[in-house]
């Protein structure tokens, strides 16, 4: 039986594995996950809210692509795609069977990986044969004729692996460090602080953030500490839960209207509201894409194919 908020927001019935990336692409991968679930009735579709969390993701679907509702407009995804970093909210309804492998991203790989601006892909999901010119067209097919989870896997690891390149540049390696700093920091840590311990301008840091990340460094950082404000609301044992004032300043948020707004912002809840739909719909209240996963034994039966 599916459940619903009081927004009207069905939760799929879906089953989420993980499988961790080989050694030498844990500075490229976070993670790797699988994604399958049952049909929806041909009635209704069943949206899911996917939440800004600061991760690009490589998606293959194997099933039907959802329907992606954002910003007022409804639009089907490709079936291999790479989706940048989100600033808002979106709702993904499944059209038929899901079935769906991916690889979730380090922050701030992009611009390493495709050569290109990594602002170009905020937002947005943009087919693997437009990203890269030539080769992702063949990777895209590649991809698609798998038999297994664990082949697609193993087919996205051998392309990253080629894509990655060997060294990285000074100028990355600030950037690396900058984003360790603003997540060690949960987002609360000023900019030009920022900038100061690493020994640049801010406008260094922001044409680094940018190119590479695709966000700026101060929304990037807004993301982090949402994130970890989310953790905190989203946690039944948490001690400032109900108290709104107290759980702001704990997070670096100027008062609790200044919560509110980014909460709202990202989730398109207030943090009560959230804490609702999060209790009255958990385990399926998780979000698509943005899991912070324990890795797990990825189950291996085909992807698109019955077992």
């Amino acid at each position: 039986m599916k459940k619903t908020d009081r927004t009207g927001i069905l939760i799929a019935d879906v089953k989420i594995r993980f499988l961790p990336p080989p050694p030498e692409l844990r500075a490229v991968v976070e993670t790797f996950w699988t994604l399958e679930g049952a049909e929806p009735s041909a009635e209704v579709e069943s949206p899911r809210r996917v939440l800004p969390d600061g991760r690009p993701e490589l998606i293959v679907h194997y099933g039907a692509p959802y329907r992606r509702h954002q910003a007022g407009a409804v639009e089907d995804d490709p079936r291999t795609f790479l989706f940048g970093q989100l600033s808002e909210p979106l709702d993904l309804a499944p059209r038929g069977a899901v079935r769906t492998v991916a690889a979730r991203l380090r922050p701030a790989v992009l611009g390493r990986l495709t050569r290109t601006r990594a602002s170009e892909f905020v937002g947005r999901p943009v087919p693997l044969d437009e990203v890269w010119d030539g080769s992702g067209a063949a990777w895209s097919q590649r991809l698609l004729e798998c038999n297994s989870a664990s082949e697609a896997v193993e087919v996205l690891s051998d392309q990253l692996r080629t894509l990655w390149p060997a060294r990285s540049p000074s100028a990355v390696r600030t950037l690396d460090a900058a984003v360790l700093g603003i997540e060690r920091h949960q987002g609360r840590q000023p900019i030009a602080a920022l900038a100061v311990a690493l020994g640049c301008s801010t406008r260094h840091l922001e044409r680094l953030f940018r190119d590479h990340l695709g966000l700026g460094p101060k929304a990037f950082a807004r993301v982090v500490r949402f994130q970890a404000a989310l953790r905190a609301v989203e946690d039944p044992g948490a001690s400032l839960i109900g108290q709104g004032a107290e759980l702001a300043l704990a997070f670096g948020f100027s008062d609790q209207a200044h919560l509110i707004r980014e909460f709202r912002t990202f989730s398109g809840f207030a943090p009560a509201e959230y804490r609702r739909f999060h209790r009255a719909n958990e385990p399926r209240a998780r979000t698509l894409f943005s899991a912070r996963s324990d890795p797990q034994v990825a189950d291996d039966r085909a992807p698109g194919r019955e077992a």
